[in-house]
Formats: C-alpha cells, structure tokens, sequence
C-alpha cells in the first residue's frame, strides 16, 4: 500500500473563490486577533498606541484617544479592512486565472 495506491479517486476542483466571502473572513479574523495582540504589546511595553495618536487634541470628541484600548480597536479596524481588501484583490486576480487556466484540480486516492 503505498501512496498512490488503486482504489476509489475523488476529483475536487477549485474553479473560483467568492470574493467577498474572501474579504469578510480575512478582516473578521485579523480585527479579531489584533486588537487582543495591539493591547498585549501595549501593556508588555514593547509599543506604545499613545504615541500614534498624539498629534490629535486631547478634549472634547477626541478625549477617547486617549485610552490605548480605542486606539488597538480602531487600528485593528483599519488593518482589517485593509487586510480584507487584498485578500479580496488576490481572490480576483485568481478568479481571472481559473477563468483562463481552469483553476486548481486535485486527485485524491483512497
């Protein structure tokens, strides 16, 4: 019995991926591993989230940047997102591919 041996073979094909499928997995994923990830290297001190915020004022609607936890949960946001959007930029440019070349094929031996 080796790798390859003789029995039922199964055929699976990845001919498209769903784009925005694509993008609300990647940015729920990393909006929900970064923010944990930007407060634990704010609190072990080896960043400091105050500090990229410190060119906006200090009062009224802005008192809120203050606090290293909206910090992480709007740079987590904006990772996200950003991070979605490539994501769904690759799925495109591989659905264009699949579209030309037939995707990926794969054959799976029992």
């Amino acid at each position: 019995m080796g790798l390859w041996s003789k029995g039922n073979t199964r055929r699976m094909e990845i001919v498209s991926i769903e784009p925005l499928s694509v993008f609300s997995v990647y940015t729920a994923v990393f909006i929900v591993l970064s923010i944990p990830a930007l407060l634990i290297l704010d609190a072990l001190g080896k960043i400091r989230l105050s500090k990229y915020v410190s060119f906006i004022p200090d009062e009224g609607f802005f008192a809120a940047f203050d606090n290293p936890f909206t910090i992480a949960l709007l740079a987590g946001i904006a990772a996200g997102l950003v991070l979605g959007m490539l994501a769904l930029i690759f799925a495109l440019i591989y659905n264009c591919f699949a579209s030309v070349m037939g995707g990926v094929k794969i054959d799976i031996r029992d």
